[in-house]
């Protein structure tokens, strides 16, 4: 067996892009709250990262055909960011083998171990990766806490 490091507080791999980023937004929000959403957002990605349904739940969520698509859409909004996959995948995220090593050197004690544990058994290792990076991203989970924490302050739902 191989001994494993303890998991890091090291934040996740920046993802690389085809097309350039979008510009950065300002916002209105104190500087605490945004420290507190900060906080959240890297709590947020290490539960998801520990979490087998990260890898293992459908990143394509059906329109409300189906009796269980309530259900399945509430796990999917609590297991991943809120914004669309397909938001996601336009933008051609690149998910190199560097990324993954360096996700795996990390994060031993919970992507390591479900790695080892799921793939090729309950999933493939791309679906594996392309979940973890859509779901695990700290700068994504920052954006969407930020997002609903405005239109609170706001009056919007």
């Amino acid at each position: 067996m191989v001994a494993r490091a303890k998991e890091s507080a090291i934040p996740m791999p920046p993802i690389r892009s085809k097309s350039p980023p979008p510009a950065p937004k300002t916002s209105n929000l104190p500087p605490m709250v945004l420290k507190a959403l900060a906080r959240k957002s890297v709590l947020t990605a290490r539960q998801r990262r520990s979490d087998m349904r990260t890898y293992t739940d459908s990143l394509h969520t059906s329109v409300a055909k189906s009796p269980g698509h309530a259900k399945r859409q509430q796990a999917t909004e609590e297991n991943g960011p809120c914004y669309h996959y397909e938001e996601f995948s336009d933008r051609n995220y690149m998910f190199d083998s560097e990324d993954q090593q360096l996700a795996l050197a990390l994060y031993p004690d919970s992507v390591g171990q479900l790695h080892d544990v799921l793939v090729p058994k309950k999933t493939t290792d791309t679906d594996f990766w392309e979940r973890y990076f859509f779901r695990c991203s700290e700068k994504a989970i920052f954006q969407e806490l930020q997002r609903q924490q405005e239109n609170m302050d706001s009056g919007h739902p």
